[in-house]
């Protein structure tokens, strides 16, 4: 007897477990995929920056990833500019990271900053107000407008053979600007 009230106990307490990691896991799998890119940076938990102003967001839906950039706040209101990436599951969509863009600010030299490569899947950097379009090779970067005329510039899955070649940014009579 005292065997099948223990064999009972154990067997409710099994269920019970069973029942909560369910649950916890139908709440944590809600509570990380949202419906659009958007929400799920808003909902973003842990450090991040603050989203001061959305600037744009790119989705590439054949591959199921979405970015988002934003100004924040370092020592001004919109003094800097960030990129956020996300994935889209089967359940929606997930924050995967955020990236530092850099200060919105003219530089003498600003559209040589730039991240990311092959294996980031993205390549990213800011361009001065002259800078009217950048080339890798046979690709043209996307174009992210900001204040004051400055640029976001964006290559998303560069490939090996693009990042052969070096960036090359030009004005808007097409002449190569020198750097």
């Amino acid at each position: 007897m005292k065997k099948s009230y223990l064999y009972l106990l154990l067997t409710a307490c099994f269920l019970i477990f069973i029942l909560i990691s369910r649950s916890y896991t139908a709440q944590w799998t809600k509570e990380t995929h949202f419906s659009t890119p958007l929400e799920a940076l808003m909902n973003v938990n842990g450090p991040s920056l603050k989203v001061l102003e959305i600037i744009d967001e790119r989705i590439y839906e054949g591959d199921n990833y979405g970015y988002i950039f934003f100004y924040t706040q370092l020592n001004e209101p919109k003094d800097y500019y960030v990129v956020s990436e996300f994935k889209k599951e089967t359940n929606g969509w997930k924050f995967v990271s955020m990236f530092g863009g850099g200060p919105v600010e003219k530089h003498e030299k600003s559209y040589y900053f730039y991240s990311g490569g092959y294996e980031d899947g993205k390549q990213f950097g800011l361009a001065n107000p002259e800078v009217s379009y950048v080339r890798r090779g046979n690709r043209e970067a996307e174009i992210v407008p900001l204040q004051n005329n400055l640029k976001i510039w964006f290559i998303y899955k560069p490939s090996l053979e693009d990042l052969e070649y070096n960036l090359e940014f030009y004005d808007d009579k097409g002449e190569l600007i020198e750097r």
